[in-house]
């Protein structure tokens, strides 16, 4: 049977205000460029500073409209932050350039706390210390200090993910509810933190 994954993207709330400024830059480097046609008052104040404010000019808008163009297909195309299947869901978040992988059966729990404005979902683990060994240790210490105060060692915010955090928790708990359905024969099947990379959307 060919597993089913369940995309949960990104949410960047930033890039709405990069794409503006990439715009604002891209122009004034346009100016640049095509200052001493605009300005023929350059020419007269150095032997070359023309050429070099056109050069200077065209790198610079060469390098802002791709950014431009880069911030547009991220803002229609997003990272996934999650991507959930049959045994598992893998974690982009949590630590950048690590897709970490969390079974069903390593979840205690999982719950939709904080503000009405600033919602989270936590995820409490059964051996939380088995994921955070295989963490880098800023993220460790993270997850550790979480668990310290009593938190989840596992959240993520809604500004981080496009979904409703509610949504999510339903998929969550719907995964976990049939976890004991599962084929303990499936190879994707596994109580570890490791199991092969999965190609992320990004």
């Amino acid at each position: 049977m060919k597993t089913k994954f369940t995309h949960i993207k990104q949410r960047d709330s930033g890039a709405p205000i990069r794409l503006i400024v990439y715009i604002l830059l891209s122009l004034v480097s346009a100016a640049c460029a095509l200052g001493p046609k605009l300005l023929p008052q350059l020419q007269n104040l150095e032997p070359n500073i023309a050429l070099i404010v056109t050069i200077i000019g065209i790198a610079a808008l060469a390098y802002f409209l791709f950014m431009t163009v880069f911030t547009i297909f991220r803002i229609i195309n997003p990272k996934d932050a999650m991507i959930i299947c049959r045994s598992g869901y893998y974690d982009f978040i949590t630590e950048e350039g690590n897709n970490l992988f969390i079974p069903w059966k390593s979840i205690d729990s999982a719950k939709v706390f904080g503000t009405k404005k600033a919602p989270v979902l936590g995820v409490y683990l059964v051996e939380p210390e088995k994921l955070i060994l295989e963490l880098d240790d800023s993220t460790a210490e993270e997850l550790r200090a979480n668990i310290e105060i009593g938190l989840p060692p596992l959240m993520y915010r809604e500004d981080e993910i496009k979904e409703p955090l509610q949504r999510v928790l339903t998929l969550f708990m719907k995964r976990i509810d049939s976890v004991e359905t599962i084929n303990s024969a499936d190879p994707e099947q596994s109580g570890e933190f490791s199991i092969p990379s999965i190609k992320s959307e990004q």
